[in-house]
Formats: structure tokens, C-alpha cells, sequence
């Protein structure tokens, strides 16, 4: 929920009016993360030891995969529109970016910021062998900006490489050392023991520790970088706070790990770089008719709820996890958070 609606909700509890009168939401949408500007050089090995597999991509392929990405992604921001991603983005990315479109599209002087997906300044590529196939680019360093990491797949052979997610790395992280593009990284199975936490187990592990700060994830995860969490833990006190008091109101907001699971690929250390999709709700329910603003009424279709108001977010947060037998905890590297889909009843 955004300033400008906890504003409103704290309006409606100090003045004392009367129950039959409407619960006004215009800021029902939890504000996005913002992230201070990062900028830093990835640590790139030229060549691994053992009988690596070759990439699945050379620099020519990723490029011109990058260069079709990034027109898709220009024709759907000047449309504000999914429909000209489709080609080059699939879910959570799609959804994410549809989400962003309605929300900025229904907000007075919102903007949409390209994503900065060519000319990176490091690729990952995932050797040759079986699918699904992931890449991994960071964008160019440009001075005041956020860096973005950006997940591609390919889920078989006839199939377009596609935008699966990106996130914004938080300032200070410390990005793991991975395989130049000419070196193919190794695949990384959901389940591989090979990892401090399988790679199947981070989104769990960390959607529970959203839910419970005292969660054992706790001695699990380095947080202490982490905005997402922070932001996260920030909203829930507030919303705590927001409802003490407020006759006929609650609003709860609940994590859980996301339908589109991760991509990964290894790092030089026997580690791997995962990111995952993590999904949140928000639900505020009134003893009083919720009516709605622009974004909620775009995405529900509806200009008021009787009780009932629910919106879903979709989270991708990059990680670092080390390898077996490590002392090191998994790091938190970046994340990215958009409105992906409201209900009203």
C-alpha cells in the first residue's frame, strides 16, 4: 500500500465516520522497492578446470537474443502493453511487466524505465546438454543507476531464448565469481545436494523467514544487505500499526514461494546463483464497501468491493548459495517486486 494510502486509512480512523459511509481506497497498491544506485565490476574466471561442457550460446547468439529481447521490451513500453513481449518475455517477467504497465498506466505522471538489456557488462551461459537452458546478464554500469541481473530461458530446443525475470542488485553486494560466456556454467538441478540449501528449497526457505522473522531460515540467509526483506518487514509493522484501533478493519500479507520456480546456474566456487520467484498477498478486509482507485479498478474491472480487497505480488530475488559443507551463509543480492493481479469481493 502505498504512503498516500496509509494516509488515507489513518484519515478514516481519526475521524470517526460513520460505518455506513465508504472505505475510499486510491493507494491500494503496496509501493514498489526502491534501491539505491549500485554500480560494481562482476569477477569473471577465463576458464574452469575439468571436462566442462561448451556453452550453449557464444557471444554472437546472446547478443542477438539481448538485441530481440530489448526490441520487444521497447515496443511494449511505448505501448504499455504485454501483448508486444510475448515473443521474447515468458512468466514471472510477462507478468511483472504487465503489472508495471497498469500501474504506471493508471497513475497521474508515472513513468516506465526501459530495462538496460543490451551491451552487458558480463554473460553466463549455461553449457551445452539438456533443457531447459539459462543465461544470466548484468547490465552496463551507468553512473546513478541500479545495476539489473537478467535471467533468460530456453525451455527447449525449437524455443526462443526468453526473458524469464530480472532484479536489481542492492548496493555493497558481493556478486560471486562466475564463467566468462565463452565457458559453459554448469546446470543446476532443483534438487542437487551439491549446495548449502537445494536450489528447490530457497524460495520456501526464504518466503517462510518473510513470514517469520524467527523462522530457523533465519541461520540460513545473509539479510543484512537485503532491502527486500527490510521493505517487507517495514510494511508489516505498519499495517500492524494501521489497524490498532480501526473498527471493522484488518490488513494481513502473506509469502509464499512462487509457481515458476528459479533459474540457476553454478559459480566458480561450486556454488550457484539462483534466482527465484517468490509471490506475496496483501488482503484488507473493511466491515464497510472498499471503494476503488484507478489501478485496483483496472485489474479488478470493478469500482468497489463489498468487503474484500486482495492484491497479489510477484518477487524475484537473486541469491548466492555456496556449495556444501560451507560456513558462509546464502547472500541476498537484489530483488524486484511488482502488482501482478487484484481481486475485489
Amino acid at each position: 500500500m502505498s504512503e498516500s494510502g496509509f494516509r488515507q486509512l489513518r484519515t478514516w480512523r481519526r475521524a470517526g465516520l460513520p460505518r455506513k459511509n465508504p472505505l475510499v481506497i486510491v493507494g491500494a497498491l503496496v509501493a514498489a522497492i526502491s534501491l539505491a544506485a549500485c554500480s560494481y565490476t562482476p569477477t569473471l574466471i577465463s576458464s574452469p578446470t575439468g571436462d566442462k561442457l561448451p556453452p550453449a550460446l557464444d557471444d554472437t547468439r546472446m547478443n542477438a537474443i539481448l538485441e530481440s529481447t530489448n526490441a520487444a521490451s521497447a515496443a511494449g513500453d511505448q505501448a504499455r502493453d504485454w501483448q508486444p513481449l510475448a515473443s521474447r518475455f515468458t512468466n514471472p517477467a510477462l507478468a511483472m511487466r504487465n503489472g508495471e504497465y497498469v500501474v504506471t498506466g493508471t497513475t497521474q505522471g508515472a513513468t516506465i524505465s526501459g530495462l538496460p538489456l543490451t551491451k552487458p557488462q558480463a554473460m553466463v551461459v549455461q553449457e551445452a546438454g539438456k533443457w531447459p537452458r539459462y543465461a544470466f546478464t548484468v547490465s552496463p554500469a551507468t553512473e546513478g543507476q541500479s545495476l539489473f541481473v537478467f535471467a533468460f530461458a530456453q525451455s527447449h530446443a525449437r524455443a526462443n531464448y526468453s526473458l524469464w525475470g530480472y532484479v536489481k542488485l542492492f548496493p555493497k553486494v558481493k556478486f560471486p565469481a562466475t564463467f566468462k560466456p565463452e565457458v559453459g556454467s554448469p546446470a543446476v538441478p532443483a534438487k542437487s545436494k551439491d549446495f548449502l540449501v537445494n536450489p528447490g528449497g530457497i524460495a520456501p526457505s526464504y518466503a517462510a523467514l518473510l513470514n517469520n522473522p524467527e523462522d530457523p531460515a533465519k541461520d540460513v540467509f545473509d539479510t543484512a544487505l537485503d532491502s527486500f526483506m527490510a521493505t517487507y518487514k517495514e510494511r508489516r509493522t505498519s499495517y500492524d500499526e494501521l489497524v490498532k484501533g480501526a473498527r471493522g478493519l484488518s490488513v494481513t500479507i502473506s509469502a509464499a514461494p512462487g509457481p515458476d520456480g528459479f533459474v540457476a546456474l553454478g559459480t566458480t566456487d561450486g556454488g550457484a546463483l539462483v534466482m527465484s520467484e517468490v509471490t506475496y498477498e496483501v488482503t484488507m478486509k473493511s466491515e464497510r464497501r472498499l471503494n476503488l482507485g484507478p489501478a485496483a479498478k483496472a485489474m479488478t474491472g470493478k469500482t468497489s468491493a463489498a468487503s474484500t480487497l486482495s492484491e497479489k505480488h510477484t518477487a524475484l530475488v537473486l541469491f548466492s548459495v555456496p556449495p556444501a559443507g560451507s560456513k558462509a551463509k546464502v547472500s541476498v543480492l537484489g530483488a524486484s517486486d511488482a502488482t501482478t493481479a487484484m481481486s475485489a469481493d
